[in-house]
């Protein structure tokens, strides 16, 4: 997968950090380079071993895109300064083959050459992140690093150069679902912990060398110039770092050319750890599982017991010293088994009591189910072999990996009780390091304008108050996601109706006969509320299935179905970490405001009976309110209080109405008495 064009010498002998020196002999940083291209080869084995057969001749063709600028092929650029090409790329086999499948028409012959670029703009192409570790998945996304030297390209160039990179994104996801991130990384800004778009998390002003961090630790080299930082001691000064480098320059056996220097890392500071662990809290929100072992790995590194002593850095020390075998000492290797055990180990030395919570959360994100059938398999790729001998470890049994296996189904409840475990510990975690920042606010890296961003991010999410929606607490970005619901209606009591959501599909006989309590998700008197509440905490999207049981109410699944489109349509899902930081900074507003008018009522009258307004502010907070009474004072109120354009801003108003003989009455009645209140408008009429 990776060429590099000189020879390796093979010699004996154990890593001796202090042969790093100026005395070093070429040999020694050419050991150092074959056990990092050895160690990478067994990442990049690993990483193909787990991804879906019909993904991996797609990854194997994307270096060959890169290279080269054919209108054949997806990332053509008709432009005569499209850049494009990589440091070292040349033809394979694994790469032929795989284009010869995905492309059988194109001729793949010797004229291709006239299409290769000349000089290579990539310098080198990386993946960070789950990837080629125990943590990769079926589902896990590619975040590559397209490593450039920005100087050297022209704007044009530089603006063609990510339109290639977009047009191959899209292609892999829209033909093979292959989810691709192409972040453009400056050689030099990035050696000075400058990440710009390789920083996807927009992490505020906190998270330079944590992220640097998690680069070294986690990175797989696909093809192009090998990290310098790679055969470096892993406690090499700043100096000891430039003087290695200076060496190498002068060396006339070793082509310093092969090399891109990201810069070193020997130690980051507890202010940075600060900062990061602070936002790690805000990502939490989204993907909590992933924040917990990072806040985790964050308030080991504060620990001063364990000062300095970066994962990166244990990870290249037992690579560089040669002991492990990068095919079989895959725990000792692995950058997410290396980070899990070193949670794990501190841990349990300070509250074992957060280690089972720990253990739960691998085993369920690892996507496995470890029953007796898997553990007759003749064969277990090394992410079942690794889960396996932690499951060995903790010594579970069978009876709770049998309920692990079996999450998806968990009653409604257990779901939610396991995701305010998980932000129990977050708060936890985030209130230690909010009185760190009390007592120690002259040294924190973190902005002021960060510090706002974080404590209204942290506002939106875990506050309470009147009329707002909750936003559930969950383990797993997708932990509460439903692929069907069904809705039933009690009108037993008279003059009481009751509206159950429940979890998959159900018929009246299934909720008259079966104790059906492990299926509810929410129970209310309005359906417009409950259905508000479940797509708002994702836990209906567009390919949910609903059912409407029969029931004597005017309402239809038509009825149903609309709304729901309506709500998507006014209030699209929109991720907390998504928000930008402008909206965050600035005064709270309200950004769109729905009016859902006789839902429930008999479709024959002809005015407003009954309403549900629903509106969303711009720092994602989302509230609602139903009335059967005043309800035309109650909407004027609100518009008066609330007028389409407050200085500067713009809120838009829509109104939804239910198919019935009375809609255009309704409509018009709205329009007539209330226009000159509305300045601007959307009228969406059920349909």
């Amino acid at each position: 997968m990776i060429y590099l064009k000189w020879c390796h010498t093979t010699l004996t002998g154990e890593y001796n950090e202090k042969a790093f020196s100026m005395d070093l002999k070429e040999e020694q940083i050419l050991k150092s380079v074959d056990r990092f291209v050895a160690y990478n080869e067994s990442r990049m084995a690993r990483l193909l071993e787990l991804m879906p057969i019909k993904k991996r001749a797609v990854f194997r063709t994307l270096p060959f895109l890169l290279q080269i600028n054919h209108k054949d092929f997806p990332g053509y650029i008709s432009h005569k300064m499209a850049p494009g090409g990589i440091f070292g790329w040349s033809m394979n086999n694994a790469c032929l083959e795989s284009l010869k499948k995905i492309f059988p028409q194109a001729d793949l012959g010797e004229d291709m050459d006239s299409f290769m670029p000349t000089n290579a703009s990539i310098k080198s192409l990386l993946l960070m992140g789950s990837v080629g570790s125990v943590a990769q998945s079926p589902k896990s996304d590619f975040d590559f690093w397209v490593c450039i030297q920005k100087d050297k390209l022209n704007s044009m160039q530089y603006s063609l150069l990510e339109k290639k990179l977009l047009t191959i994104e899209e292609w892999a996801d829209e033909k093979y679902e292959l989810e691709l991130h192409f972040f453009v990384t400056d050689i030099a800004m990035v050696k000075n912990n400058d990440f710009g778009s390789a920083d996807k998390e927009s992490a505020g002003t906190s998270q330079a060398k944590i992220l640097k961090e998690e680069f070294y630790r986690t990175s797989v080299l696909v093809m192009g110039k090998i990290p310098f930082w790679w055969i470096t001691p892993p406690t090499a000064t700043a100096s000891k770092y430039e003087e290695l480098k200076q060496f190498v320059t002068k060396s006339q056996e070793i082509q310093s050319s092969l090399f891109i220097d990201l810069g070193n890392l020997s130690e980051i500071s507890n202010e940075e750890f600060f900062g990061a662990a602070i936002w790690q809290i805000c990502k939490a929100m989204d993907s909590p599982y992933k924040s917990v072992l990072k806040m985790a790995l964050l308030q080991v590194f504060l620990d001063p017991k364990k000062k300095n002593q970066l994962l990166c850095n244990i990870i290249k020390r037992r690579v560089q010293e040669g002991h492990l075998d990068p095919q079989k000492d895959i725990r000792q290797l692995d950058p997410y088994a290396v980070m899990f055990d070193t949670i794990l180990e501190y841990y349990s030395e300070i509250d074992k009591d957060i280690l089972d919570l720990f253990a739960t959360c691998l085993y369920i994100k690892s996507t496995l189910k470890i029953d007796q059938d898997f553990r007759k398999k003749e064969r277990l790729n090394f992410k079942e072999s690794l889960i396996l001998d932690y499951i060995n470890e903790w010594k579970w049994p069978q009876e709770k990996i049998s309920d692990l296996n079996n999450y998806k189904e968990w009653n409604f409840q257990k779901v939610c009780v396991l995701g305010q475990e998980v932000h129990k510990f977050l708060i936890k975690a985030y209130q230690k390091l909010s009185e760190h920042l009390k007592s120690d606010q002259n040294n924190q890296l973190i902005s002021k304008e960060d510090i706002t961003i974080i404590g209204r991010k942290l506002d939106s999410f875990y506050s309470q108050k009147p009329l707002k929606v909750p936003y559930l607490k969950r383990a797993f970005e997708t932990g509460l996601l439903q692929e069907s619901v069904t809705i039933s209606a009690d009108f037993n009591k008279p003059k009481q109706q009751t509206w159950t959501l429940l979890r998959g599909q159900l018929s009246r006989g299934d909720i008259q006969h079966k104790d059906i309590r492990s299926h509810v998700l929410k129970q209310s008197d309005n359906i417009v509320e409950s259905l508000i509440w479940a797509i708002h905490n994702r836990m209906i999207d567009h390919n949910t299935s609903v059912y409407l049981l029969p029931n004597p109410s005017p309402i239809t699944m038509t009825d149903i179905q609309d709304l729901i489109n309506s709500i998507f349509s006014c209030f699209p899902t929109l991720k907390l970490s998504e928000i930008s930081n402008q909206d965050l900074l600035g005064p709270q507003y309200h950004v769109k405001t729905l009016f859902i008018l006789n839902f429930g009522s008999n479709r024959t009258i002809p005015h407003i009976a009954t309403f549900t307004l629903t509106f969303k502010t711009n720092w994602g907070e989302l509230y609602m309110e139903s009335s059967q009474q005043n309800t035309n004072q109650r909407i004027l109120e609100y518009l008066k209080t609330h007028p389409s354009k407050p200085p500067a801003l713009t809120s838009d108003y829509e109104l939804f109405i239910p198919k019935s003989p009375s809609q255009r009455k309704i409509r018009d009645f709205f329009e007539q008495k209330i226009e000159k209140l509305v300045a601007k408008k959307k009228i969406a009429i059920g349909s």
